[in-house]
């Protein structure tokens, strides 16, 4: 089972890639996340105007992963468990006890909160017809 979802995963991956956002495909939309792999790939080459102008929450993405990364090696830490022992159940259950903490509630609610005001802008934007499809370059 777990072969099959990643080999489904490898494929929507692929498909993604290959042919750009899904949602924007079928509906002609972007999606909340639509810019965040050009964001990146502006921020690996250093032009950094042009990675906030893709998505201005592109720096989001890292700075949580390093925050869960920690979270879950101080758990790890705590319950003596080592590096190479880490199980997946291990990872679950880090994540269920964080979630579990107020702030990491109210965190979470904040990012869906920037991620849904972002979008309500794009798409004020898109679908007005000012400056075409979104890019916050046109207002920098």
């Amino acid at each position: 089972m777990k072969r099959l979802a990643v080999l489904l995963s490898a494929v929507g991956v692929a498909f993604c890639f290959a042919v750009g956002c899904p949602f924007k495909l079928i509906t002609g939309i972007p999606c909340p996340g639509c810019g965040m792999t050009r964001a990146f790939l502006s921020a690996a080459q250093l032009d950094f105007r042009s990675a906030f102008a893709y998505h201005p929450l592109f720096p989001i993405i890292p700075v949580c992963a390093v925050l869960l990364i920690l979270w879950v090696l101080r758990r790890a830490a705590a319950h003596r468990i080592r590096l190479r022992q880490l199980r997946a159940r291990d990872i679950d259950a880090a994540l269920t006890e964080l979630m579990d903490v107020a702030a990491a509630r109210v965190a979470v609610a904040l990012l869906v909160v920037l991620f849904a005001a972002l979008y309500a802008a794009r798409m004020l934007v898109t679908l007005s017809g000012v400056g075409g499809a979104w890019d916050m370059r046109i207002l920098l």
